[in-house]
């Protein structure tokens, strides 16, 4: 939020603002001019430039890449899988009928991005798993929800909603369950995704992918993008429906792998800090302060009056 203030304002006064984000787990860092790290023009353009770069490596690049994230492995970001029985399945799957497994993503984090992370059949993921169940019982079709597993830190009240969610052809893991996403992708019949990374990793184990929002990997020709909710049954509905070409998983991996560059003094990681040419980089005690009341606020307020 403070980002985007700052960037708002130096805008309206036409002065260049270079933004830069720290890049996955090593000491990289990018760099958007007049843009939000999460702009997907921005984000695509350098998607594109990357691949043309490391093209002749790039499939290699992607097997190794995908392959440590269904080990479990932390690659460009924590592995929220690491923790999961690899072979277990929810209980009572049946590979005999046509089985559909929506892997959400954490709603709040998309929201609070901007508008262009809102786009998408449907406002939000509790009424898509609703409509889905229904979509699903429609075709005779069994519906998996994997939960994403940042939403055990969402609002208690949001947490209820969707675990409270019931249909006949509906089945929801809970984002503490050991049932396995990878063995959940292998078996089941088609991965639906709102744009989180399991949605590009699908589609380069060829596995049928349609993504019913936006993400990074939008249009990159990997994924099924239906655009209404009849044409999303249209795909559901195919018993022969074939996975696309793995092209844009390939560029995906080899942005998450080779994005950012490193920058001269610039050292650290998320969980032991930063340093600049070997001087840590620390907050005040009064910022530290003023973090920790805002935060004490802020859970007051969720509390009180967020339903």
């Amino acid at each position: 939020n403070n980002t985007r203030a700052a960037l708002r304002a130096a805008r309206s006064q036409n002065v260049n603002v270079y933004v830069h984000e720290v890049v996955g787990l090593e000491n990289k860092t990018q760099v958007f001019l007049n843009e939000l790290p999460h702009n997907i023009e921005a984000n695509q353009f350098k998607i594109s430039k990357l691949y043309e770069k490391y093209k002749m490596q790039a499939r290699e690049i992607a097997r190794e890449f995908y392959s440590r994230k269904r080990r479990g492995e932390a690659v460009n970001d924590k592995s929220y899988t690491s923790k999961q029985d690899i072979n277990a399945l929810p209980n009572g799957f049946d590979k005999n009928v046509k089985n559909i497994v929506f892997f959400t993503s954490s709603e709040d984090e998309f929201k609070a991005i901007g508008k262009e992370w809102e786009e998408g059949i449907y406002d939000d993921q509790i009424y898509a798993i609703r409509r889905l169940s229904e979509l699903a019982s429609k075709i005779d079709a069994h519906l998996y929800v994997r939960v994403h597993p940042n939403v055990k830190f969402a609002h208690k009240s949001y947490r209820k909603s969707i675990m409270s969610i019931s249909h006949p052809s509906l089945t929801l893991i809970g984002p503490d369950s050991e049932i396995s996403s990878y063995r959940l992708l292998d078996d089941s019949d088609i991965v639906i995704t709102n744009g989180s990374t399991i949605g590009i990793e699908a589609a380069f184990w060829r596995k049928p992918s349609i993504l019913l929002s936006t993400s990074f990997y939008k249009g990159l020709g990997s994924t099924y993008e239906p655009k209404t909710e009849a044409q999303l049954l249209e795909l559901l509905e195919s018993n022969h429906l074939q996975p696309l070409d793995d092209i844009g998983a390939i560029k995906m991996a080899v942005f998450y792998v080779k994005n950012g560059e490193f920058i001269d003094g610039f050292e650290g990681n998320k969980s032991e800090g930063y340093s600049c040419f070997g001087s840590k980089i620390k907050l005040t005690k009064k910022d530290v302060a003023s973090y920790r009341t805002g935060k004490v606020f802020e859970k007051i307020y969720n509390t009180l009056f967020l339903k």
